[in-house]
């Protein structure tokens, strides 16, 4: 297998195109209901990248300049993936709707998780590494 390409990737980015799509059509061909909770689900991920992004920046993952340029592209990426899902969700008739609680703002247990994560990457240099594994998970 060839190895990932960092600067090709980051050269060929670029938010998903969406021009050549017929919003206005997208009613006229009915989505299951389980398709509808999935793209739901897709659209939720994509869009809270920047939560996940935002703990691997407390970590030293960030003191990598590679993992710092993948980190930035793949944020730009996925955040353009959750407004296509938003845009055609709300196209079929199914809208996304309001976040619980508004951008930025946390509750007790994500500041603590997002203090815990900074101080065991600094006292455990292979902790960035579990960290991204058990995001995966």
């Amino acid at each position: 297998m060839p190895a990932f390409d960092l600067d090709a990737w980051v050269a060929r980015s670029r938010a998903i195109d969406l021009a050549e799509i017929d919003w206005d059509a997208v009613p006229r061909h009915p989505v299951a209901p389980e398709i509808i909770r999935t793209l739901r689900y897709m659209q939720d991920i994509e869009s809270h990248t920047i939560v996940y992004t935002r703990s691997l920046l407390a970590t030293r993952a960030i003191a990598d300049p590679e993992v710092a340029t993948f980190l930035a592209c793949w944020l730009y990426e996925e955040t353009f993936h959750g407004l296509a899902l938003a845009r055609f969700l709300q196209a079929a008739g199914q809208p996304v709707g309001e976040r619980e609680r508004p951008r930025g703002s946390e509750s007790f247990p994500q500041w603590l998780e997002a203090r815990l994560t900074a101080v065991l990457s600094r006292a455990w240099p292979d902790f960035c590494a579990v960290h991204m594994i058990w995001g995966a998970i």
